[in-house]
């Protein structure tokens, strides 16, 4: 009943600040870290409206709204994707899994056995691209980032684009010496 008073009470709603508050970020431009951060950490789609009680909104949308977040979502990625590419250790996991998928397909329609042993050995570097890393968190980065830049980041007030040209900026930086 709460997602549908919720919906109800949205669309309802024909005032102006009613909808400004509860749509959705469409760009990386606008879309503040702090909600990125959430959507990463709490793997919630809701985060991508634009709400100043993200409380409010139910955790469990219907399909069509979240079909609607959900293509959202994969627009953020790919803005982030095209305006700053693709890191060098997702690339050689984008390599690894077509290696796994091709290794994959030539043992079923061959029937070769011995390429498991090939497949076991493509999955174990898999598992040793992300394992050999810790695992850092958002917020360890915008501390580093913040001593780095010598500036207090207000996370809900940095874009996601600025964000990523930061960390940009600061990796060109260590390449160049």
């Amino acid at each position: 009943m709460k997602i549908f008073n919720w919906f109800q009470n949205l669309f309802s709603r024909t005032s102006k600040e009613s909808y400004a508050k509860l749509w959705v970020y469409e760009s990386i431009d606008e879309l503040p870290l702090w909600n990125w951060i959430k959507i990463h950490e709490e793997s919630n789609l809701i985060y991508i409206y634009k709400s100043e009680d993200h409380n409010q909104i139910p955790k469990i949308l219907p399909k069509k709204e979240h079909a609607i977040l959900e293509n959202t979502w994969l627009d953020l990625n790919q803005q982030v994707f095209d305006t700053f590419g693709m890191s060098e250790q997702y690339e050689r996991y984008l390599n690894l899994v077509r290696r796994e998928v091709i290794t994959t397909s030539e043992m079923v329609i061959n029937q070769d056995r011995f390429l498991k042993n090939e497949l076991n050995i493509i999955k174990a570097d898999i598992a040793m691209l992300f394992d050999n890393k810790q695992k850092q968190r958002f917020d360890q980065i915008v501390v580093g980032l913040e001593k780095y830049m010598q500036f207090k980041m207000d996370s809900k007030a940095i874009s996601v684009k600025d964000y990523y040209n930061y960390i940009d900026f600061i990796n060109k930086q260590a390449k160049n010496g």
